[in-house]
C-alpha cells in the first residue's frame, strides 16, 4: 500500500512475521534477516566466501517464498561476486575491476567503495559555512546538519559538537545570539579540525603529517590562549620570566598529550 502512512510498518511487520517460520530451517538466515534488513536493504557481512555465499542464499530462499527477490548483490570480493552470479543471483552492476570507471554504491546514504572497500562521508558542507559573520546557535546547528552519518563513523568527531549543542540549551541562547567567547572557542577548535586546508586547497584525502601537525599547533596554542591569557600576553610582548613558561609548561603537560591523542 504505497503512500499510506502506515507502510513502512506494515512491509516490515511482514517480513518479521514471514521470516519466522525459518528461524529453525535457517537460523542465521534469519536472524540477518531480523536484524541486518533497513526498509528494502538488506546490510550484512561473513567471515569468508562459503559462509557469505551459505547466508545470501539461505536469505533469497526466505524472501522468495514470499515472492520478494533480493536483488543487486554486491560485495568487495570479486571471488563472491561471480559466485553469485554462477549461482543465478542478481549482482549489482560493474564496469570493471578499475575504480574509477565505477560507480559508488551507497548503504544507507553512505558512498562505499566496493573495489578498495572504505566509505567516504560528506563533510564538504561544514566548508561552505561563513566565517566572516558572527558564531551563533543558527550556525551551529546548520554545522550539525551539514554532516550525515547514520552509522556514526564520525562519532569521536562529531561527539564534541553534540555537547556544544547542549551546552547552548542549557544557557536557552536565543537562534541569533552571538556565543559566548568561552563556547566559540571550542566551536572554533572543532571547526577547524575538518578545515585545517584553506578553500582553495587542491589536496584531497587524510590528512598529512604537516597538516596534522599545523592542526595540533593551532590547537596547543588556542588552549595557552584560553587557560593562561595573562603569561600569554606576557611572552608574546616580551614581558614573560622564564617562570611563567616553566609554569605554563608544567600545567599543560597532561592537555598536550591529551590534544596529540586526540587528533
Amino acid at each position: 500500500m504505497f503512500g499510506v502512512n502506515v507502510s513502512p510498518f506494515l512491509l516490515s511487520a511482514t517480513i518479521k512475521y514471514h521470516i519466522e517460520k525459518y528461524r529453525e530451517q535457517y537460523p542465521a538466515a534469519t536472524e540477518m534477516l531480523d536484524t541486518c534488513l533497513y526498509v528494502d536493504d538488506v546490510i550484512s557481512g561473513a567471515e569468508n566466501i562459503s559462509q557469505a555465499l551459505k547466508l545470501s542464499k539461505n536469505a533469497d530462499t526466505i524472501m522468495k517464498s514470499a515472492s520478494m527477490t533480493l536483488r543487486k548483490w554486491n560485495s568487495n570480493n570479486q571471488t563472491l561476486m561471480r559466485t553469485w552470479k554462477g549461482e543465478g543471483l542478481e549482482i549489482h552492476p560493474r564496469h570493471s575491476e578499475d575504480s574509477s570507471q565505477i560507480p559508488l554504491s551507497k548503504v544507507l546514504g553512505i558512498p562505499w567503495n566496493v573495489v578498495h572497500d572504505y566509505f567516504t562521508i560528506d563533510v564538504k558542507g561544514l566548508m561552505e559555512l561563513d566565517t566572516s559573520k558572527p558564531v551563533t546557535k543558527r550556525v551551529v546547528f546548520q554545522s550539525a546538519g551539514k554532516i550525515y552519518d547514520p552509522v556514526g563513523f564520525l562519532s569521536p568527531y562529531t561527539i564534541r559538537l553534540q555537547c556544544l549543542l547542549q551546552e547552548l540549551w542549557l544557557r536557552k541562547l536565543a537562534w541569533d545570539d552571538e556565543l559566548p567567547p568561552e563556547i566559540c572557542a571550542i566551536w572554533s577548535q572543532w571547526w577547524f579540525i575538518h578545515n585545517c586546508r584553506t578553500r582553495t586547497a587542491k589536496i584531497k584525502g587524510p590528512l598529512t603529517s604537516q597538516e596534522v601537525s599545523h592542526a595540533e599547533n593551532w590547537l596547543i596554542h588556542s588552549l595557552h590562549e584560553r587557560e593562561f591569557p595573562e603569561e600569554m600576553r606576557k611572552l608574546l610582548a616580551g614581558k614573560g620570566r622564564r617562570s611563567d613558561l616553566s609554569y605554563i609548561a608544567e600545567q599543560l603537560g597532561e592537555r598536550v598529550n591529551l590534544t596529540s591523542k586526540i587528533l
